[in-house]
């Protein structure tokens, strides 16, 4: 049996034509910021999925949510001061981030909503019609 990592690590000898794909996997797996902010990855029907992550502490004009040649990009764009204060304990970051994800073809943002410290982003696979399932009358 073949584990995904083995799979993975051959994908180049049989995936013709998918450089980018592979290159943009590794780029994103070797991110920086893997776990901050914390996020959710919800499927909701074969067709829908939606992103929540957590990022109390920044309002709509400190994040930026992109998406450009097939890659989801959310960013924090706010540079925190940091403040002399006495800290006992510190335990919620105050940090830039960014985070992207892949999209599959025809995957697109349907809706971006920052609600208690949460932002939700909707996406949607739209199947265009020239790859629709096509029934045919047969005379």
């Amino acid at each position: 049996m073949v584990n995904s990592l083995t799979m993975f690590e051959t994908l180049p000898e049989w995936a013709i034509g998918h450089e980018r794909f592979l290159d943009d996997a590794v780029r994103i797996w070797n991110s920086v910021s893997k776990a901050y902010p914390p996020h959710n990855l919800i499927k909701k029907s074969s067709d829908e999925y939606v992103i929540t992550m957590a990022v109390a502490g920044f309002s709509k004009e400190d994040l930026s949510v992109k998406s450009e040649d097939g890659t989801l990009t959310i960013e924090s764009k706010k540079s925190v001061a940091e403040t002399k204060q006495d800290y006992v304990y510190k335990g919620i970051a105050n940090r830039d981030f960014k985070k992207e994800f892949l999209l599959a073809e025809n995957v697109f943002v349907k809706d971006v909503s920052l609600k208690y410290g949460m932002l939700e982003i909707s996406l949607e696979r739209v199947i265009p019609e020239n790859e629709k399932e096509t029934i045919y009358n047969i005379n």
